[in-house]
């Protein structure tokens, strides 16, 4: 709380993926298939100002 009437608001959130992908180029002339690993680790922030009424 700031004051009886105003507030803060934070949070952080951490996002752990593990997917498997393949990369279609099957419009290359090497009609080449391409598999990877791909780790997605987002962290997501949020803050907000709020207002009691």
């Amino acid at each position: 709380m700031l004051n009886d009437t105003y507030f803060l608001n934070f949070d952080a959130k951490k996002i752990f993926l593990k997917t498997q992908v393949t990369v279609d180029a099957s419009n290359l002339a090497a009609n080449l298939s391409i598999p990877a690993d791909v780790t997605i680790d987002p962290l997501v922030l949020g803050f907000g100002i709020g207002m009691k009424f």
